[in-house]
């Protein structure tokens, strides 16, 4: 089972931050529905010396979020699928979600993985994992049992 991870940071500027709770989640859309992703917080200060706002501090903003290829390759049915990365976040009861908007720079990333996938990002779809075709197309076809 291949798992790709993605970690990075998500916040809303100018939220306020002081004595609340971040909570972020993550999930994979395509034109074949939406995958969700298991999602681990992390403390990142990276965050807060990124946004340079004074007192603000966007330390909770820290993750990694996972998702089995395999299970991807089953919700795209084996057909070749483009899945775009949606990062969801909650600070405060202000909520906002969309595409990774941001790259680091000198981030590399991964080539073409052993399943034949490929990472991408581009503006402004973010980061966009390209999907092959592959065996899921046999197994989701119904066996003569299904009904």
């Amino acid at each position: 089972d291949t798992t790709l991870k993605v970690s990075g940071l998500a916040l809303i500027r100018g939220a306020p931050t002081e004595g609340v709770t971040t909570v972020i989640a993550a999930r994979l859309e395509s034109a074949d529905g939406v995958v969700p992703m298991h999602v681990e917080q992390r403390v990142a200060p990276e965050a807060t010396a990124w946004v340079n706002r004074g007192p603000q501090r966007y330390d909770n903003s820290g993750f990694t979020a996972r998702v089995s290829l395999d299970h991807l390759s089953s919700a795209s049915a084996g057909a070749a699928t483009d899945w775009r990365l949606i990062i969801e976040v909650e600070v405060a009861r202000i909520r906002r979600h969309g595409p990774l908007r941001t790259q680091e720079p000198g981030a590399a990333l991964p080539g073409p993985l052993a399943t034949g996938a490929a990472v991408a990002f581009t503006r402004p779809d973010g980061l966009l994992l390209r999907l092959p075709a592959g065996p899921a197309a046999s197994a989701a076809s119904p066996s003569p049992d299904a009904v």
